[in-house]
């Protein structure tokens, strides 16, 4: 038929344009706004030819920042004006811009009003420790309401038994006690300052303690039991550490 000659023609023709025009799209070139940042900067870090070197603006590599957005810390200059040693070494002895402080780490303990700084039972003096220990079974003892005669020191076990004896039976019952610092007196004897604690007052003083035998040994108590027996006055001003001297335990 006429038609059909002129038709089919026409239709491949169609056909085949349309099959040109696709694939003309599909190998389209990728224009750079077209590729993922992370494509880009996979493909820019591919590694150099053996045997080379890195090129310096390599996309593997770390652009650096700003000064404005760099962070730093400098040293302080010596005490006669010169460069830090760390810093004098040279870049391979350290980062010199960053100072961790050092030093030996020292056990702090609170601050009485009255007998200041209260002792470290686990001092790494053996003096402490060795009276802090003898004067801390002592006071337990006191607290308990007894009598630990074991503690006493041979010349003054029977005055310091009638003694501690009188004053529990005479004062308000014994609720707590701080110890503080130790003081060396030389020749085996040493003493601390001590404060007895009631519900209705406090009494403070010392505690005496001498060597023997290689044992530490309760030589004299110096407190002011009757002060347990007073209404423990309200301070009227802030306490200060360092402004104030303990009134016990200073030579």
């Amino acid at each position: 038929m006429p038609w059909v000659r002129v038709v089919l023609p026409v239709m491949i023709l169609v056909i085949v344009l349309a099959g040109c025009n696709g694939r003309s799209r599909t190998s389209e070139p990728t224009t750079a706004h077209n590729i993922p940042e992370a494509a880009v900067g996979k493909e820019r870090s591919a590694p150099p030819a053996s045997g080379g070197s890195r090129a310096p603006n390599s996309g593997s590599e770390t652009v650096p920042s700003s000064p404005s957005d760099r962070i730093t810390l400098d040293l302080p200059a010596t005490s006669d004006g010169g460069t830090p040693a760390s810093e004098a070494a040279g870049p391979n002895a350290g980062s010199s811009r960053f100072v961790v402080p050092h030093g030996t780490l020292v056990r702090l303990f609170p601050l009485d009003t009255v007998i200041g700084q209260l002792a470290d039972p686990e001092s790494s003096d053996p003096l402490t420790r060795d009276v802090y220990r003898v004067t801390d079974r002592f006071l337990k003892g006191v607290v308990a309401g007894e009598v630990r005669e074991a503690l006493f020191a041979a010349g003054a076990r029977a005055r310091l038994e009638d003694l501690v004896s009188y004053q529990l039976e005479e004062v308000p019952k014994i609720t707590g006690y701080r110890i503080g610092t130790v003081t060396d007196l030389a020749n085996g004897n040493a003493t601390c300052a001590v404060r007895l604690l009631s519900r209705t007052g406090r009494a403070s003083g010392e505690v005496y303690v001498a060597q023997s035998g290689g044992s530490w040994y309760i030589s004299d108590v110096l407190v002011d039991f009757a002060a347990l027996g007073d209404a423990y006055p309200v301070r009227d001003k802030r306490f200060e550490p360092g402004a104030e001297t303990p009134l016990v335990g200073v030579p």
